[in-house]
């Protein structure tokens, strides 16, 4: 639309001019045009003579127009490739975030899945009777809900027990441990959380008493998981232990 009205006002300039030129030499000139070669010539003559000037004028400024124009142009399309280029550089970054976030989602789906894997194989040897104290199974001394009192039955580490129970408490040790590994790992990478601490208050006297015992050394804090629970629910601990 702007091209269109830069020819017109073009187009129109240049009728204009025309027309003054001509006009003034009728005006300047007595008798102005007369049906004579002479007066031809001498109208041509001047007809050239001015306009051929006032031509090369209007020449020089449509290209300086032009360049103008060109120049616009060409920052208006540098401007729009910077934008361009934003656009792609925030998407790039938008798409690395999205995959780190992937990322991440995926390593902690692993790590509770790895979590919810022990803590069931935990759940079975709670569930498997234990020779040094003859009609409990070894829940009853390990898991969350395991009295107090029956904390000095357990034997220590060195003490004479049969294949059985040593077979159960090096099981017991192993997946603790594995546990104990998980736990810190999730918590270094993803802060603690109602899945840590779930997992935290199930087996949390597990851990202290394997460590009580001698099975197991401590973590030093602030490395030891199942010292740092670091989350709490609005249900007590009674009614939480009492879910396992």
């Amino acid at each position: 639309m702007k091209i269109r009205l830069y020819f017109l006002f073009v187009l129109l300039l240049i009728v204009s001019v025309v027309f003054l030129v001509v006009t003034a030499y009728m005006l300047c000139v007595p008798g102005g045009l007369v049906p004579n070669s002479e007066s031809w010539a001498q109208f041509g003559t001047y007809f050239s003579g001015v306009l051929t000037p006032i031509f090369s004028l209007f020449t020089l400024l449509g290209l300086l127009l032009n360049i103008a124009i060109q120049r616009r142009e060409l920052g208006n399309s540098e401007r729009q490739l910077e934008v361009v280029k934003a656009e792609l550089e925030r998407s790039r970054e938008a798409q690395v975030e999205s995959r780190n976030d992937r990322q991440r989602e995926l390593e902690k789906s692993d790590l509770i899945s790895m979590m919810q894997f022990v803590h069931g194989e935990i759940q079975n040897l709670y569930s498997c009777e234990v020779e040094f104290a003859s009609g409990q199974d070894l829940g009853y001394y390990f898991s969350s809900s395991a009295p107090s009192k029956g904390e000095e039955v357990i034997p220590s580490n060195g003490d004479d027990v049969s294949p059985s129970d040593r077979s159960l408490l090096i099981d017991l040790i192993e997946r603790v441990d594995e546990l104990n590994g998980y736990l810190a790992e999730y918590d270094a990478k993803f802060g603690m959380s109602v899945v840590t601490y779930f997992y935290k208050k199930r087996h949390g006297v597990a851990y202290s008493r394997l460590v009580k015992k001698g099975f197991m050394l401590p973590s030093p804090p602030p490395n030891d998981p199942f010292e740092n629970v670091g989350y709490m629910w609005s249900v007590s601990v009674g009614r939480e232990s009492s879910r396992g």
